[in-house]
């Protein structure tokens, strides 16, 4: 079975986690990265104005494909009790093929 961990770390604390069940599975990996800046407060500022007004935040074009993975683990911070704005816009974009 295929298995690719897919996730979105502003800290680096979710990075830890993902990266261990990367080692545990054997899997591959994807880290999601935004075009817009989450550095610092201003980056802080920003991720909390795109999760309340649920915009999506534009990524950073990557080259996986994800409906060639038997199973996709997503790691993702919480931000106000859901996945985190980059996460959100990687699960819409790739509904499709993730299975």
């Amino acid at each position: 079975m295929k298995t690719l961990v897919v996730y979105y770390s502003r800290k680096g604390y979710t990075e830890k986690i993902a990266l261990a069940k990367v080692k545990e599975l054997s899997a591959d990996f994807l880290c999601l990265e935004t075009i817009e800046n989450v550095a610092g407060y201003n980056g802080f500022i920003n991720c909390l104005t795109n999760q309340l007004t649920k915009r999506d935040m534009e990524l950073f074009p990557y080259d996986t494909d994800i409906a060639a993975y038997d199973k996709v683990i997503i790691c993702t911070p919480l931000w106000f009790g859901e996945p985190a704005a980059p996460v959100k816009t990687f699960m819409k974009r790739e509904k499709h093929n993730i299975k």
